[in-house]
């Protein structure tokens, strides 16, 4: 992306942020005033869980979307979040 400097994160270490839910740091893109950051949401529980978007969301987010709501047993999913910068 033409103006955005782009870091692919292969270390980060799994958050757990609610029972048996995981995310992990993937990529982060920045720009002078605006950076985009996706994480992978691991569902380590062994039923279905909905996701509600606004559990994800911390003060500077300007942005945040699931590609899904509703993650069936051990699966993942990504969490993309658009928030200011500089």
């Amino acid at each position: 992306l033409e103006g955005y400097a782009i870091d692919t994160i292969t270390t980060s270490k799994r958050q757990h942020v609610a029972k048996k839910i995981d995310v992990q740091l993937k990529e982060v893109y920045e720009g002078a005033y605006l950076e985009g950051v996706v994480y992978e949401v691991i569902n380590r529980n062994p039923q279905a869980v909905t996701l509600p978007e606004f559990k994800f969301y911390q003060p500077g987010d300007r942005a945040i979307a699931l590609s899904q709501f509703i993650m069936a047993p051990h699966s993942q999913t990504f969490l993309y979040k658009v928030r200011n910068h500089g």
